[in-house]
């Protein structure tokens, strides 16, 4: 009797071992404070972004009305630039030009890009209740205009957690198409205390481009600008440069994180980074992405 006892009491601690251990690595999965993770220190200092767009008095209207940017420079009715962040030295700017596509290929083929703004790491979950909160009418509409949410197709999450890059994100879109992810770092924390607005945007620091040639184009970026890939790289995807910033190639076709529908297709695109001397002017293979260098 005693060492069916013996072996009863063998087994149930067994079992509760098992419990504790399956609580506290679904604990890890959900504690914000993760491992921080080493990649390389040759990020992408990203200072302006011109992108293609459709839909552009609209987007103006999200953009300068709903996420509250002030727009810096409008040359037309039909082209404006916007400045995100609000510290010097890090602000970045991005620009809308119309889409050189004609009217009836736009309506299928429009221009839609990803790109990436940092955040405050403790701001995450301010951040998306803020995003939820934000309307306004539009006067050309006269309709009340909101902000749409990506959530992950795979389990609903309105906040998308990425353990291998240690990050928590929001993903939106704007009226132009573009999905627009609004990121919280914890390998490079930055802490900001306060009620979260528009000022708690740090600037865009992750750009997705599409080409249908990875290889060379990530060995054309590791040549000029000394960067290399990260974790998570694949023959599909390749994450390349550092901490704060980070160019992100795919080929065409791969769906856009966290949707499973928004197809990556290449468009015109012009981005300038910082570097210690200004190069002329790179077109990426295969994207029709150009790189300025400023200093």
């Amino acid at each position: 009797m005693k060492e069916i006892n013996r072996r009863l009491f063998m087994q149930q601690l067994g079992l509760l071992s098992a419990g504790i251990g399956a609580v506290s690595i679904l604990s890890s999965c959900y504690d914000d404070r993760l491992d921080p993770l080493t990649i390389p220190e040759k990020p992408f200092e990203i200072k302006e972004l011109v992108l293609r767009a459709r839909r552009l008095e609209q987007n103006r209207f999200f953009w300068e009305t709903l996420l509250g940017f002030t727009v810096v420079d409008s040359p037309s009715p039909s082209q404006y630039t916007l400045e995100i962040g609000n510290e010097e030295g890090k602000k970045t700017r991005l620009t809308f030009r119309p889409s050189n596509l004609p009217p009836d290929l736009e309506a299928t083929f429009f221009p839609q890009y990803h790109f990436t703004i940092s955040i405050p790491t403790n701001q995450i979950e301010a951040c998306l209740d803020w995003i939820l909160s934000r309307k306004a009418i539009n006067p050309d509409t006269t309709e009340e205009a909101t902000i749409p949410l990506w959530k992950d197709y795979l389990n609903g999450a309105e906040i998308v957690r990425r353990n291998l890059y240690n990050s928590q994100s929001v993903f939106i879109q704007d009226p132009a198409g573009n999905v627009v992810e609004l990121l919280a770092r914890h390998d490079k924390p930055e802490i900001r205390d306060g009620a979260f607005n528009k000022d708690m945007f740090i600037g865009i620091s992750e750009v997705g481009i599409v080409t249908r040639d990875i290889r060379k184009t990530a060995a054309l970026l590791k040549d000029t600008f000394g960067a290399d890939e990260v974790q998570g790289s694949s023959n599909s995807f390749k994450p390349i440069g550092g901490a704060t910033g980070l160019l992100k190639l795919i080929v065409p076709g791969k769906p856009w994180v966290p949707t499973d529908n928004e197809l990556a297709v290449s468009h015109e695109m012009e981005l300038t980074i910082r570097h210690s001397e200004v190069l002329d002017p790179i077109l990426l293979p295969q994207s029709g992405v150009t790189i300025k260098t400023v200093i």
